[in-house]
């Protein structure tokens, strides 16, 4: 879904852009438990577009609201280096992904500056 997003996205400043742009995928388990989700329900109500009983889905995310495997797992199925540092987030990704983004791009700019103050060419 990230994939297609990208895809239709004509934005230079995107990350979904660039990461569709070099065939780079964006994993984001769990996409429709945040607000992504609740947009596709309305377009579903607007459109008669997808079909599907939200109650009984919000229902059963409600019950499992983990929907990502622990990072051990991950490991045994070679999706992460047994020496690796993992972390497990336990977040909407609506909320906190542009929030990673937002941080990833703060610190390339605060390095540039830095080595600029360093360089002594700022």
């Amino acid at each position: 879904m990230i994939a297609e997003l990208g895809a239709h996205i004509n934005d230079e400043s995107s990350i979904c852009y660039w990461a569709n742009r070099n065939n780079i995928p964006i994993f984001c388990p769990a996409l429709t438990d945040g607000s992504l989700g609740d947009m596709l329900y309305f377009h579903s109500v607007r459109n008669n577009g997808i079909k599907l009983d939200i109650v009984e889905v919000r229902s059963r995310l409600s019950l499992r609201p983990d929907s990502g495997a622990r990072p051990d797992e991950a490991v045994s199925w070679g999706k992460i280096k047994s020496n690796a540092e993992s972390v497990k987030v336990f977040a909407d990704a609506s909320l906190v992904f542009p929030l990673i983004v937002a941080r990833t791009f703060a610190k390339y700019v605060i390095d540039r500056k830095r080595d600029k103050l360093v360089n002594g060419t700022a």
